[in-house]
């Protein structure tokens, strides 16, 4: 091979790997995740643990192809719409939602709102209903209306009755009590059917208000109670789970169909097996929060099953606020597969 012919191969062998490089790099594939809250403070939480399992495992998998990004006490955007808004426009690409927060942007969730819906303390019909044909509604819904793909359904647990007047043994034990609530429809008819007087109250605000007796009591999922220190101004704890708080891991959707699809069904598998692993860690952690609260001075009791039933029945007129809000169709064939799948459950473990 003449010099010149030789000096024209390697230049280009040296184009050809500029251009192989350059179209390795341009696959890079960095994913932005919008986390609440930070290691340094909520190391414990299994939300925090899982997260990090992510990008550990996603990078571990795709060396130099995935990056994830962690920014934590979500520094790329505070508000649910601004995030909602990023995610949409790729400038980021992973953010957790409660469900309920997602209320303004779609319905998807609204019926799942309803008080009583699955008797506590049984989650694994909720794990069940969100794995089948439950979750799979309220991806395609969420999807449809708010252009964001659930892709994990990450809980925040049951929520719970708290106040300072004594606790509640039956529904008697409700009527006049001024409750703080979300500022839901499905919630304020729910707690209106049962004889309270709800009243929103803005979260930041709501341990003064307790402390200064604006409200008698509130109800929240463990962790709320937790990290706000509501069992400093609240005696009485009664383990209702009248309501579930589910949330979701959401990433935009057109991020979501540009991924390759080794990496879209890699995430996929991974994330099935962290919701394994953070549901464990919840009802571990859930153990833990209850014992502090009752060494922490709170009095907690349960409901037994008959006055659960009387409960559930109460607020079952707070339904037709759910259909109204998402529609009569999709709440009644929500709420027919939740039926579904706790009496599957009951059948199961009854066996």
């Amino acid at each position: 091979m003449s010099k010149k012919l030789f000096s024209v191969f390697v230049a280009l062998c040296c184009m050809t790997m500029l251009a192989v490089g350059s179209a390795q790099a341009a696959k890079k594939i960095i994913m932005k995740v919008n986390a609440p809250n930070n290691p340094k403070a909520f190391g414990d939480q299994p939300q925090v643990i899982q997260t990090l399992e992510f990008k550990r495992i996603m990078e571990e998998k795709f060396p130099g192809q995935v990056e994830v990004r962690l920014y934590w006490d979500e520094q790329l955007a505070k508000t649910y719409d601004g995030a909602l808004n990023n995610l949409q426009n790729n400038v980021m690409h992973l953010q957790f939602y409660p469900l309920t927060s997602m209320a303004e942007y779609t319905k998807a969730g609204i019926p799942f709102t309803n008080l009583f819906l699955v008797p506590y303390p049984h989650v694994q019909i909720i794990y069940d209903a969100f794995d089948g044909e439950v979750g799979q509604m309220v991806i395609e819904r969420i999807v449809k209306e708010a252009r964001v793909r659930p892709v994990a359904f990450w809980e925040v647990g049951f929520r719970h009755l708290m106040n300072n007047k004594g606790p509640i043994e039956d529904l008697d034990s409700l009527k006049g009590l001024k409750f703080r609530v979300q500022p839901n429809p499905v919630h304020l008819a729910s707690f209106r059917a049962l004889g309270t007087n709800p009243t929103p109250i803005p979260w930041a605000e709501l341990f003064t208000a307790l402390q200064q007796g604006v409200v008698d009591g509130t109800e929240n999922p463990f962790e709320n109670i937790k990290v706000a220190r509501l069992y400093e101004v609240q005696k009485y704890l009664t383990l209702t789970g009248h309501a579930f708080e589910m949330g979701v891991q959401a990433m935009g959707e057109d991020f979501y169909q540009s991924l390759p699809d080794d990496v879209r069904d890699f995430m996929n598998a991974t994330l099935k097996e962290l919701t394994a692993k953070h549901r464990e860690g919840m009802l571990h952690m859930n153990v833990e929060m209850l014992q502090m609260f009752k060494d922490k001075g709170m009095q907690v009791n349960e409901l037994s099953i008959e006055q659960l039933a009387k409960f559930r029945e109460a607020v079952k007129p707070a339904i037709e606020v759910s259909r109204e809000q998402a529609g009569a169709e999709y709440t009644d064939k929500f709420l027919e597969l939740m039926a579904k799948y706790e009496a599957d459950y009951f059948a199961r473990t009854k066996q």
